[in-house]
């Protein structure tokens, strides 16, 4: 408690960067899956892969324009991430074909999912040493704030106003209260940057050693960590993106997926102070092991009921899996691989992971389009889990940690 009330400002803009992220978070596109399926007259499949185009693309750029963040000034970086953001929402409510709406995709998954996760979290990791892992399970917990408040908002506002003005409405809100906010949170970032460099120089003294991306990139536990962390980026895209079809198959409402957002809401803010407790103690890499656990379990619900009960123990599941994954994933690039270019290797982390969310509606809209039930594909993604497990543990086991 003393830890955030003496950092509250800049967790607090942390905290702000991870709930308006949600806007383009997959689970929060998905919620008007619907509705522009029928606008555009587009099938499960051909959604899917206008989406996963998008978001390619995004997270090729991201993986140029992520790097950035190791030159440019926080505040200014944010800034142009902010605006992109507000102008994805504008186009994505008066887009009207394919072209316009990939635009409106492809500037929501970069600003959104993309830059502002890339931002929060690369700054937690750089401007707190000691504290890291609380940092980041405070700064994260606006990613289950974004799912309990705005679903049921979101299913309100298209049932009063309808989808383009939902969109709109939140461009009008972003634009006239998360700018000024933003910059009021980053007061005194001149300053925090200025003793962070400081001590760099120090520690570069001490021979702490930071790795380079092409360093990394030839490290074998690079690997090993991304199939754990990519195993929820992919699964759980596909299961949120195409909620709409799995509530259909399970015979849930819309309504009821929804509700249930809550609990995932609750499970994800234990789950990232927990574990952010459990970084500083035992380190990230450690805690990492344990996330495929719930996964395993969120697909294991899919995979063998259909009961009502289902929808929120499976958001408690992927609650659990993703407060681990937000928080050590987030925690373990610069406690293995140092800070002084960790711009860069979470910029083309971050792609990756966006890479993999970007396969998975294509993924499960073709099988969907197929007549593969979400039974089937769950039980891969079962596999898929346990086999990350045992690969991240040999590694571990062969290589270390250091």
């Amino acid at each position: 408690m003393a830890f955030a009330i003496s950092n509250k400002r800049f967790l607090g803009f942390g905290l702000t960067l991870a709930f308006f992220s949600s806007f383009g978070q997959t689970y929060f596109i998905g919620l008007f899956g619907e509705n522009i399926r029928d606008e555009f007259d587009l099938t499960h499949g051909t959604f899917g892969t206008a989406y996963t185009l998008a978001t390619a693309i995004s997270a090729v750029m991201l993986i140029w324009i992520g790097r950035l963040i190791d030159k440019i000034d926080l505040r200014y970086f944010t800034l142009g991430s902010c605006l992109l953001l507000i102008g994805a929402c504008f186009i994505l409510s008066f887009s009207n074909g394919i072209i316009s709406l990939c635009a409106a995709l492809f500037a929501l998954r970069l600003s959104g999912q993309g830059l502002m996760t890339h931002i929060y979290s690369t700054a937690m990791g750089r401007y707190f040493d000691k504290d890291r892992g609380k940092a980041i399970s405070v700064a994260a917990l606006g990613h289950p704030l974004g799912e309990a408040l705005l679903p049921s908002l979101v299913i309100l506002l298209i049932s009063i106003i309808g989808w383009r003005e939902t969109w709109l409405a939140f461009g009008v809100f972003n634009g006239l209260l998360l700018l000024p906010f933003i910059f009021w949170l980053l007061k005194g970032q001149k300053e925090r940057h200025l003793k962070l460099t400081t001590e760099a120089l120090f520690h570069e003294k001490s021979l702490i050693k930071s790795w380079t991306i092409s360093e990394v990139i030839r490290d074998v536990r690079f690997y090993a960590f991304l199939g754990a962390i990519l195993a929820p980026a992919f699964l759980l895209t596909g299961v949120f993106f195409h909620q709409a079809h799995l509530a259909d198959e399970k015979n849930w409402s819309m309504s009821w997926i929804a509700t249930s957002f809550t609990a995932f809401a609750v499970s994800s803010v234990l789950t990232m102070i927990g574990s952010g407790v459990l970084i500083d103690r035992i380190g990230a890499a450690r805690t990492l092991i344990i996330m495929p656990i719930p996964l395993v379990v969120a697909m294991a619900i899919i995979a063998f009921t259909d009961q009502l009960f289902a929808a929120p123990l499976l958001m408690i599941a992927s609650g659990l899996c993703v407060g681990m994954v937000f928080t050590s994933g987030a925690a373990l690039w610069p406690e293995i691989y140092g800070e002084k270019y960790l711009g860069s290797i979470r910029a083309l982390v971050t792609a990756l992971i966006i890479g993999a969310s970007a396969i998975s509606p294509a993924v499960f809209g073709l099988f969907i389009d197929k007549g593969i039930t979400f039974n089937q594909l769950a039980i891969g993604g079962m596999a898929w889990s346990i086999i990350s497990v045992f690969v991240l543990l040999f590694v571990i086991i062969k290589k270390g940690l250091n």
